[in-house]
């Protein structure tokens, strides 16, 4: 399946507003420091919501990466602090060891290959460098309202749905990746986000004034909390670190 990204941008905006970021990352971050990436970050709003809450603070530089060139443009004006920078997860413009902490949230299962990927965040980490890296978990009997290849999705443009843990982490270790932990979490949609991505779907709302709607309007931002949980599915993520020490003889991981 090819996905147009820019389409995908335009029709599904990632609302700008506070993130309740997952404890296993609460508990990766504490302490870190130096160059934070965050590979697929959307219109920027997650990275915001990182910084509003001090989560980033100890960081001297912090960059967003992108498939969507409109995505990067959109966080620009927004976040000039940030440096944005477009291209693919699975072929990162990087330098091998020049990232201390990369973040990843719903991205790895929309990538054609989910291992080239983990490859990249091991290439990029630094030594003892720390990423954590979330996805979907499709439990037996899942369904929501997408369809793709015969089945019910939670994204049409899903190219895979984990459907255990030790499957999700065993493409880390693949990679060379030390697995430290993991936690699977419920998921709840916004009602109101659902009903405003409708709408953008539909032309009714442009994509740029759509993602900043929770910010100028108080109502709405309230009406945010009211959420609905995804049958069968979870998030779930892995905090996975580089190793310090490598054999000098060892090959690519399998």
């Amino acid at each position: 399946m090819t996905v147009d990204y820019e389409r995908y941008a335009r029709e599904r905006p990632i609302f700008w507003g506070e993130i309740e970021y997952p404890k296993i990352f609460l508990d990766a971050i504490a302490g870190s420091s130096g160059t934070y990436v965050d590979i697929g970050a959307g219109d920027g709003g997650q990275i915001r919501s990182a910084l509003d809450q001090g989560l980033l603070s100890n960081f001297s530089r912090v960059v967003a990466v992108d498939i969507s060139a409109e995505r990067i443009a959109r966080m620009r004006p927004l976040l000039p602090e940030v440096e944005g920078i477009v291209a693919d997860a699975q072929s990162l413009p990087l330098p091998d060891g020049s990232v201390d902490f990369a973040y990843s949230s719903q991205v790895i299962e929309h990538v054609p290959d989910d291992l080239a990927m983990a490859r990249e965040i091991r290439r990029i980490l630094a030594p003892g460098g720390t990423a954590v890296v979330g996805s979907a978990l499709r439990l037996r009997g899942a369904w929501y309202f997408y369809r793709c290849n015969g089945r019910w999705v939670l994204d049409p443009t899903h190219v895979r749905e984990y459907e255990s843990v030790e499957q999700y982490v065993a493409v880390f270790r693949r990679a060379g990746l030390n697995v430290e932990l993991t936690a699977v979490y419920p998921i709840f949609y916004s009602i109101s986000d659902l009903m405003l991505r409708a709408l953008t779907a539909a032309r009714v709302l442009k994509a740029d004034a759509a993602g900043s709607l929770y910010r100028r309007h108080r109502f709405l931002e309230r009406a945010r909390a009211i959420k609905a949980a995804v049958p069968r599915y979870r998030h779930v993520f892995a905090h996975v670190t580089k190793p310090f020490f490598e054999s000098p003889d060892a090959g690519p991981p399998a």
